[in-house]
């Protein structure tokens, strides 16, 4: 199971996209002047804080396409000299579904498929997945993360339901991600665990990227070319 944002596909350069669209289109206040890349990362930022919490918390759910919209209103009426109104922020949330995936992604899942079925665990929903899936050629057998559950990782049934519906155990099940707080959720539930280093994810080195492990996993892997010579040495 794939973490998708940061770990599958470039979210950084999707968002940043789209901020500079928006700062071009809407222009920036003076007295709180904000680059594309960090209006990106402010935005994921946001989104990440709400899911944690929301996952955290056990709140009730709420879609994800609230959570970004949400965070992207609070964005525009901090850093933009216009307000944007709800119809514009529909748009502007497309982006979140025009990701890149990195260069080895397609080819690297491609090859891990052919060892064992391949499924999101992700908090973006049925449809920005789908969307995504379809933009990026990413080769999923299935679509599963937080609406499964109805809870935002780092929520246990996130994990859990996921799994039981590839119909496996947990210890049967490799949780791949970038983000070593993902991993260690899911080894805390009995997965194992693909560490996958991204060092561009948050746009250029020393962002926020992480580049040093800091936990045990299972496979450590530099890409996902990598990690699936890892995994088929592993059946043997």
């Amino acid at each position: 199971m794939f973490d998708v944002f940061g770990t599958v596909c470039d979210w950084h350069t999707a968002l940043a996209g789209a901020a500079t669209q928006l700062l071009q289109d809407y222009g920036s206040i003076a007295t709180k002047p904000v680059s594309a890349s960090d209006f990106a990362r402010a935005w994921r930022q946001r989104y990440a804080q709400e899911t944690q919490r929301r996952g955290s918390e056990a709140l009730a759910w709420i879609s994800l396409t609230e959570i970004i919209s949400e965070a992207l209103k609070e964005l525009a009426q901090a850093h933009l000299m216009q307000p944007i109104d709800d119809a514009e922020i529909a748009k502007r949330i497309g982006c979140w579904r025009r990701m890149q995936p990195w260069p080895d992604s397609v080819t690297g899942l491609l090859q891990i498929k052919n060892l064992g079925p391949i499924a999101t665990c992700s908090n973006g929903n049925f449809a920005d997945m789908q969307a995504l899936a379809t933009f990026a050629n990413l080769p999923w057998n299935q679509i599963l993360g937080a609406e499964v559950a109805h809870f935002y990782k780092p929520h246990r049934e996130t994990y859990l339901q996921s799994v039981a519906k590839l119909d496996l155990l947990p210890e049967e099940v490799v949780m791949v991600a970038s983000h070593q707080a993902d991993l260690a959720r899911a080894t805390s539930l009995g997965l194992q665990t693909a560490f996958v280093i991204r060092p561009l994810e948050f746009g250029s080195p020393g962002m926020g990227e992480e580049t040093e492990v800091t936990g045990k996993h299972t496979f450590v892997a530099n890409d996902f070319i990598d990690l699936a010579k890892q995994l088929a040495a592993a059946q043997r």
